[in-house]
């Protein structure tokens, strides 16, 4: 949960969230062993992501993208944003690997649905200044 947060994300996976709070994320496709999500196989045996990738990264993934840490090199979340979102900065691999010993963080984002209607999600990519935006701020997105 999170201030910025819906009810969308609640009523897609029909759950409820606790104490009525808000939810602004649910990771589907996690590694990370801090949060895996758990794969069940045919007969019903489950796994964490973690440990699969562990046990399996060989067969899973090609040899350049295997990372020490037995993580997949995405996570695949959901987003609800009833609200505006941070800037987010990442560093790339150069930096990540010389500081925080893994990859960088690239992202890709698909907007499913926008509480103003169609064509009205949007996403600022790369800023420049002095320029109005029509919230309060001066940034505009680049193509």
């Amino acid at each position: 949960h999170n201030i910025w947060g819906g009810k969308w994300i609640s009523k897609l996976k029909k759950i409820k969230s606790l104490n009525g709070k808000l939810v602004g994320e649910s990771w589907e496709f996690s590694s990370k062993k801090s949060q895996p999500s758990i794969v069940t196989d045919v007969a019903g045996h489950s796994i964490s992501l973690h440990e699969l990738i562990k046990r399996y990264k060989k067969k899973i993934f090609q040899k350049n993208i295997i990372s020490n840490k037995n993580e997949a090199p995405f996570l695949l979340k959901f987003i609800d944003s009833n609200d505006h979102l941070s800037i987010q900065v990442h560093p790339n691999n150069q930096y990540a690997y010389s500081n925080e010993h893994q990859p960088g963080k690239a992202e890709s984002w698909i907007i499913l649905d926008s509480k103003n209607g169609k064509d009205s999600g949007f996403i600022y990519l790369g800023l420049k200044k002095q320029t109005k935006n029509g919230l309060g701020g001066d940034c505009r997105g680049h193509d």
